[in-house]
């Protein structure tokens, strides 16, 4: 009877725990709804005069730095204090009014009243989702495990994996949307990580009873799991993307595993189920192939080590583990060609070596590799695999639990929890490698890191009841008391610093999207004809396809082809003719020009010297600049793919702020010497790449070695920056740029940073043309444009290059002085946040 009732406390105990993860894993994602504690006790009254205050902080101190420059950020925040409190108190009817509508947007905000998906990634899916609600089906055309993407790299589509998240999220709709019908299709999706997320609970736990930990163990791992930084970011509300499915598969694999491994009864389920979860896994994440390999090499190596510690009972393991391996690896190869299909499994397997290549091995292709210009895609410091992650109390528990598993196991005889330890070392040794070599894939090093961690909390509690037995020798060894004491002790010491993890990351979760995103692509999908193409960059790809459902010719879906090199040289040429030329063969037959150069021998640099001359011709002086080595049937051929025949499609060019504001990217990758690259090229050959090359210092580091190499200078650029200051046509900007408007002569005047004399050259522009006027003396080494927004003047110090490119004259210039791109659309401000402007190619001024 004790021993039921100990039992039944000891799960009732674990219960509330596992309510409190669970409650604590919503909260932290859900901090757009209820804005956290800084929202929770704090009066909605209270939260509007802060949104007022700095309001106007912020509008009186841009004015005071505009009519003031020299003054500092301390003097103009004194100034814009005082300035506030006058207007409380003169002007208390209209301040009042301020509060009012404060509130109101207040409290909507603690309503739920949320509008967008995270990132740019589940607008994909969101596209997906909606074209199944509109025709009950996918109905793209498939071909092995892919489908045809019609809105991917235009004009030709593009073959993408084929996914089951799309039909989870429909499903997902349709539940939902029975009990909140005026719910939208956007909202209801945002919510389904939050599901994903709870899902993974109850599979822990039921991978912590396979594996025998105790409960305290499994619920802080639970607890480490759900609240990991990296995980709340990529699985909050509104991240409607296949992130939580990399621990919902790799768990409840590992559960069958090992429910295989420890019965031979239990062998056949074990293998199925472990086999068919991981060929199911690849219709969730293409990056499904880690544990395909991880598993039995665990499961093996660990089992190579207790034979040769222990060898009759390692013996035992290590034909278990050979037995269960070779029925592991063939059923899931068997799964995955039935989901996969044949082609697709190898399609999929190409597809993960060649990210290997692109993301670790760098250097093994003559074009630009913009794999690595992606922030998550770089290598990353201990250090920041611990903030990733965790924290520094959860790397210290996991590394405890690391060393004290090690230390107890060794000291016992029983085999299994020996093969357990040494499984989950080899398991995750790997995982940290990847995660230090490339940023993505931290997400999977925190299961681990929660089991390790566990590995702590269960031998603190051992210890624990040892050690009380020992002082009190009245408490019963195993006692519940005991138990539940240590675990309390375990919370109070553990908890603070995971909960505050939890929730920096939580508040500094915002959105991409906006409403300036928003309604802007809105309407260029009202303004545009529904077989338009929009070009730009890769970031707002999926956007562009998601909401303004038109073509695009680069995503972030396929950033691994070369039109990223030829959109660069779009955005950056200075001569327009060359911008339209490269649009109307990206346009007209993607990258069939340069392939089929290839395809004829053509060496790389050649071809894309070539193609660059001729593209700014019409077809006629472009066939006579083709070499005589071509054939007339050739000369023909390629010039079908550079100018096409009949009518090109509708062509737009978006241009937006974080695309200026980051130009490095596009101008390394436009000015990429591809001799250069080939040299390189040549020289790695020399050296056999392999797996080892993981080893081999920083990808990244190494690639951007190579960059300063590959693309000479990087061009200078400062932000664009308002008036500060007018005196008769004297001009002054918070940039240092001082210009007199009627001789047109300009200085650049920094103190801070001891930068004093004329820039390069001056740009603006006159009658509607830019005009440059060059400055010979006492000259720095960049120039400056001016030019007027809205009624407002405004300066850009950058150089000459950038100035003169499309990407500047279309963004700062509204296209002025151009005569092939005509404004079709403006959204948003330049003073500040998401600005956008669209623009359409005039096909009729381009000759064929």
């Amino acid at each position: 009877m004790k021993l039921v009732r100990g039992l039944s406390a000891q799960r009732i105990l674990f219960f509330f725990f596992f309510l409190l993860v669970a409650f604590l894993g919503v909260y932290f994602r859900t901090y757009s709804l209820h804005g956290g504690p800084r929202l929770a006790f704090r009066s909605s009254e209270s939260l509007a005069r802060d949104v007022v205050d700095r309001s106007m902080a912020g509008q009186i101190e841009a004015a005071i730095e505009k009519r003031s420059p020299g003054l500092s950020v301390p003097e103009r925040k004194q100034l814009a204090e005082l300035q506030i409190r006058r207007s409380r108190t003169e002007d208390r009817l209209k301040y009042e009014d301020a509060v009012r509508k404060a509130v109101s947007s207040v409290e909507r905000a603690r309503k739920g009243d949320y509008r967008y998906l995270l990132e740019a990634d589940p607008y994909y899916f969101l596209r997906q989702t909606e074209r199944l609600l509109d025709e009950g089906k996918d109905p793209r055309p498939r071909k092995g495990g892919k489908r045809l993407d019609w809105f991917m790299r235009a004009p030709h589509g593009h073959w993408s994996v084929f996914l089951l998240h799309p039909y989870v999220g429909f499903y997902w709709f349709q539940i939902i949307r029975f009990f909140a019908p005026q719910a939208s299709l956007m909202q209801i999706l945002g919510w389904l990580p939050l599901f994903l997320t709870l899902l993974i609970l109850p599979l822990y736990a039921g991978m912590g009873r396979v594996l025998r930990f105790p409960f305290s163990a499994s619920l802080v791992g639970m607890a480490t799991l759900t609240l990991s930084p990296i995980f709340i970011q990529r699985s909050a509300l509104g991240w409607y993307d296949t992130d939580p499915y990399s621990y919902i598969f790799p768990i409840s694999i590992l559960l069958f595993v090992f429910l295989g491994l420890q019965d031979r009864k239990w062998l056949g389920i074990g293998c199925v189920g472990a086999s068919f979860l991981t060929g199911l896994y690849a219709l969730f994440w293409p990056g499904w192939a880690f544990i395909e390999v991880l598993v039995p090499g665990s499961i093996l190596g660990s089992a190579v080590i207790l034979w040769m510690i222990q060898r009759a009972e390692g013996w035992d393991f290590l034909k278990a583990g050979l037995r269960f391996c070779g029925f592991y690896i063939l059923g899931s190869l068997f799964f995955l060609a039935v989901f996969l299909t044949p082609e697709g499994l190898r399609d999929s397997l190409g597809m993960g070596w060649f990210a290997l290549n692109k993301f670790a091995l760098a250097g093994s292709d003559i074009w630009p590799n913009i794999f690595l210009t992606v922030g998550e895609a770089g290598s990353i410091t201990m250090l920041k695999l611990i903030f990733l992650t965790g924290n520094y109390v959860t790397f210290a528990l996991a590394v405890t639990g690391l060393f004290w598993e090690g230390i107890h196991v060794l000291r016992r005889q029983d085999p299994a929890p020996k093969f357990r330890f040494f499984f989950f070392l080899l398991f995750g040794a790997p995982l940290l490698l990847m995660s230090l070599k490339t940023e993505r894939f931290s997400v999977l090093f925190v299961l681990p890191l929660a089991i390790f961690a566990g590995f702590a909390v269960a031998r603190f509690v051992e210890w624990a009841q040892g050690w009380a037995s020992k002082l009190f020798p009245r408490v019963a060894p195993g006692s519940g008391w005991v138990r539940a004491a240590a675990l309390l002790l375990v919370v109070v010491l553990y908890a603070p610093l995971l909960l505050i993890s939890a929730h920096v990351v939580a508040l500094g979760i915002k959105p991409i999207m906006d409403d300036v995103w928003y309604a802007g692509l809105s309407t260029l999908r009202a303004r545009t004809p529904e077989d338009a193409i929009v070009d730009s960059w890769w970031p707002p790809g999926y956007f562009i396809a998601g909401i303004a459902c038109r073509r695009v010719v680069l995503d972030g879906g396929t950033q691994e082809f070369h039109t990223a090199y030829w959109m660069a040289k779009v955005l950056m040429a200075e001569d327009e003719r060359e911008s339209a030329g490269i649009l109307r063969m990206l346009n007209t037959s993607g990258e069939d020009a340069p392939d089929l150069l290839e395809k004829w021998g053509v060496e790389v640099p050649d071809a894309v010297d070539l193609l660059l001359k001729i593209v700014r011709l019409d077809r006629a002086e472009a066939l006579q600049a083709l070499p005589s080595s071509f054939s007339a049937e050739q000369k023909e051929q390629l010039l079908d793919k550079t100018h096409g025949r009949g009518a090109l499609p509708p062509s737009y060019v978006l241009v937006y702020n974080d695309l200026v504001d980051q130009n490095l990217a596009v101008s390394i990758v436009a000015n990429w010497d591809f001799r250069t690259a080939k040299r390189l090229q040549a020289e790695k050959s020399r050296t056999p790449k392999s797996f080892l090359g993981l080893l081999e210092g920083n990808a990244l580091k190494r690639y951007i070695q190579d960059l300063l190499q590959t693309s000479g200078q990087w061009l200078k650029y400062t932000p664009v920056s308002p008036l500060a200051q007018k005196k008769g046509s004297l001009v002054s900007f918070a940039n240092g740029l001082l210009v007199d408007l009627t001789s047109k002569n300009a200085r650049i005047f920094i103190p801070a940073r001891g930068i004093q004399g004329a820039p390069a050259s001056l740009f603006f522009l006159e009658q509607g043309k830019l005009v440059e006027k060059s400055f010979e003396a006492d000259t720095l080494d960049a120039s400056a444009l001016i030019f007027e927004e809205g009624g407002d003047l405004y300066s850009v110090i950058a150089d000459a290059r950038l100035i003169r490119s499309l990407l500047f004259r279309l963004y700062y210039l509204k296209g002025e002085g151009l005569s092939l791109f005509k404004p079709l659309l403006t959204q948003g401000s330049l003073r500040g946040g998401t600005f956008l402007r669209v623009f359409e190619l005039e096909r009729d001024k381009l000759r064929g």
